[in-house]
């Protein structure tokens, strides 16, 4: 089943912040989606930012790690990658 919008507008590129509602205009979904996709992006962006470009993917990313229980300062890094 498809949806029924009018549009679709936000354009990443363009770097929006707002939508701003006019006097006297209707009202269209087309506005409330657009502002909901500039803030589920710039949170994205804001967590990319801050965690930076990485993350697992999967139940399996990343290395297994074990201390070695006999020295307290030794340790094993078992395959994977992340």
């Amino acid at each position: 089943m498809n949806p029924d919008i009018s549009r679709s507008s936000f354009q990443k590129e363009k770097h929006y912040a707002r939508v701003i509602l006019q006097q006297g205009r209707p009202l269209l979904d087309a506005d409330f989606n657009e502002q909901a996709e500039i803030l589920l992006n710039s949170s994205r962006q804001l967590a990319e930012d801050i965690f930076g470009d990485w993350r697992a993917i999967g139940s399996n990313a990343g290395n297994l790690m074990k201390v070695d229980k006999a020295t307290a300062f030794d340790f094993k890094i078992g395959a994977g990658h992340f």
